[in-house]
């Protein structure tokens, strides 16, 4: 009877889709993915409340108050509706005053709320992994707070990039004396070396 079930069990898993999924299942409880979700999930929201205050007070010092107002509401407008709630008019305070002791705070405040949600990253990484003793905690911590103060850096400058680059384009255009199809090439080669340094720097 045993016997028999156990033949049963691994012809059932022997199965190309069902065994997948019970693979999958079995990696689910072992590996606790519902907590790791959950702890990711929490530091992303716990991350936009600080990022939220440092945008808001950084855009008090730069451009026009009806820019900061109007780029402070796209960015509630991706919280989740009790965040954006409860931040509505703290941000709006903000944005009435210059406040450069909020910005530290919030800058401070969001670098560590953020390398928190990369070491949950890292917690999850290593359980699937199978790393029982991973570092300890402040080597961990720096990690993770270098590894967040690079990404960080390397996405203001590809989104500042958007702005910046079709400024120095023109400027090239302008300043260097070229027909159109050395324009054409100076722009291909501009564009696809960009990216390939992009990829490598991935």
């Amino acid at each position: 009877m045993m016997q028999g079930l156990r033949r049963l069990g691994r012809a059932i898993t022997g199965l190309p889709v069902v065994g997948v999924l019970i693979l999958a299942t079995r990696n689910y409880v072992l590996h606790q993915s519902a907590n790791q979700a959950g702890s990711l999930a929490f530091s992303a929201v716990l991350a936009m409340f600080p990022l939220l205050l440092l945008l808001s007070a950084a855009a008090g010092f730069v451009g026009q108050p009806g820019d900061a107002a109007a780029l402070a509401e796209r960015i509630l407008g991706y919280a989740p509706q009790l965040v954006r709630d409860v931040m509505q008019p703290v941000v709006q305070q903000v944005l009435a005053q210059r406040n450069e002791a909020l910005l530290t705070v919030g800058l401070a405040v969001t670098l560590w709320t953020s390398s928190s949600g990369m070491q949950a990253v890292r917690s999850a990484l290593n359980r699937s992994y199978g790393i029982d003793r991973g570092l300890p905690f402040w080597k961990a911590r720096i990690k993770s707070t270098l590894f967040t103060v690079v990404v960080g850096s390397g996405l203001l400058l590809v989104f500042s990039s958007v702005i910046v680059m079709p400024r120095v384009w023109q400027f090239v255009v302008t300043n260097v004396a070229a027909d159109g199809e050395e324009v054409i090439w100076l722009y291909d080669s501009v564009r696809y070396g960009a990216a390939y340094l992009t990829l490598v720097v991935l």
